[in-house]
């Protein structure tokens, strides 16, 4: 059913994801630790999720369009 190339690309994205949510709420831990601003979490997810507003978003409503 599936081919080996969409199972490695498949297995790839999950451990990406998996990775990258490890990874944020790691740096989140460390900032805890070492901020004494709460305003510095705001800006912290701002900069984290800033890359999928202004990528992922209008790439997914050029390939909606296109569809």
């Amino acid at each position: 059913m599936w081919t080996p190339a969409f199972k490695a690309i498949y297995g790839n994205r999950l451990l990406t994801i998996f990775a990258d949510a490890v990874l944020f709420f790691a740096l989140l831990k460390e900032m805890e630790s070492r901020v004494s601003d709460p305003s510095m979490f705001t800006w912290f997810y701002v900069a984290y999720y800033a890359p999928l507003l202004f990528l992922a978003l209008p790439i997914a409503h050029g390939l909606k369009e296109r569809i």
